[in-house]
């Protein structure tokens, strides 16, 4: 089976074209915040560089979340626009698990954290088997860091943007319990969606291109903003008690 396979939910953007689980072109890029831009060139790259046409193509997979809000929509737009412009079967990625992915070999301890700024990561924690094949001890989730450190014991791998801007701090709590993976691991690799995107589609078939959806594990700073007003509104006059008429 041919997949196509991308990546622009964290700030670097990756595409690639994989034959089962081998991989025949890949790109990866630290876009910042150029992933509006980089993401469908990287994809022409990928099937230019493996002699491969849309058409050819028999799955797309995306990572679907969590991560950045408008690095998200970049990915799962395209993702979405080429499965129904080309007819092909769409699937979804965790954005944690193709992280750890990076760093696996057997008997490991991952634990990949993608920075969610307000000093909160998503994390999530995997083991791996004899094979170096991931298994999940613990779900994708939103929290402090200290929530997310509690429980571990012994070696524990951590990956990822959340990992590299919170190492001190992970050093000082779980030392000498920490390590940290290269610096290059900490991208997500479009390679690692495509395998982890065929695994979902054995095991759970495809997703309806119009129901594939982030999942941003929070509301946006809007959102946020729309149901705070929306409350304020629902709320009665402190000096009154009465609400507002409209309501």
């Amino acid at each position: 089976m041919r997949i196509l396979a991308m990546d622009s939910a964290v700030g670097s953007v990756s595409a690639a074209v994989l034959e089962d689980e081998r991989v025949l072109a890949e790109g990866t890029s630290n876009a910042g915040r150029n992933a509006s831009t980089d993401l469908l060139p990287m994809v022409a790259f990928v099937l230019r560089t493996a002699g491969v046409r849309i058409g050819d193509v028999d799955l797309i997979a995306c990572t679907e979340g969590p991560g950045s809000f408008t690095g998200l929509r970049i990915g799962i737009a395209t993702a979405k626009g080429l499965a129904l412009a080309a007819g092909k079967p769409l699937v979804g990625v965790s954005s944690l698990e193709a992280l750890a992915c990076n760093p696996a070999r057997p008997g490991v301890t991952i634990c990949p954290m993608i920075d969610a700024r307000r000093n909160q990561v998503y994390a999530a924690l995997f083991g791996a088997d004899d094979r170096g094949n991931l298994q999940r001890i613990r779900p994708d989730e939103l929290a402090d860091l200290a929530c997310c450190l509690r429980g571990l014991v012994g070696e524990v791998v951590f990956v990822g943007s959340g990992a590299a801007r919170y190492a001190g701090d992970i050093r000082r709590l779980l030392s000498p319990a920490a390590v940290f993976a290269s610096d290059h691991h900490h991208l997500i690799r479009a390679s690692a969606v495509g395998r982890l995107g065929l695994r979902n589609y054995r095991q759970q078939g495809a997703v309806e291109p119009v129901r594939f959806m982030p999942r941003y594990l929070r509301t946006s700073d809007a959102e946020g903003k729309m149901a705070r007003r929306a409350d304020d509104v629902r709320t009665p006059d402190k000096c009154t008690g009465k609400r507002d008429p409209e309501c």
